[in-house]
């Protein structure tokens, strides 16, 4: 009998949170974005600060989506941490999650 295929989690949230965290601070913060610049070259600072929230824009629209096609779906208890892991890591949880819609 072939093996059936484990349905997809949500991706973990708190190395998202760290990452999101790190390029806050190089967005917001004047002494690490100076830090980093010298290392690393990096676009003007206003153009950095409009990437990162229109990001996080998009982020919010997508778990708003997410967090209501996992209640229509019967995720239960689940669709608050699918919406979470989508907030954190955009389309990349997307993918994980129509994997787990279709099979529900």
């Amino acid at each position: 009998m072939p093996k059936r295929p484990r349905p997809a989690r949500p991706l973990p949230i708190v190395p998202g949170v760290a990452v999101a965290a790190a390029v806050a601070a190089l967005a917001l913060d004047d002494r690490v974005y100076g830090a980093v610049r010298r290392v690393v070259p990096l676009p003007r600072r206003a153009v950095l600060r409009n990437v990162v929230l229109g990001t996080m824009a998009g982020h919010v629209v997508e778990a708003g989506s997410v967090l209501r096609r996992a209640r229509r779906a019967d995720l239960g208890p689940a669709a608050p941490r699918w919406a979470a892991s989508t907030l954190v890591w955009g389309v990349l949880t997307l993918v994980r999650f129509r994997r787990v819609v279709r099979a529900a």
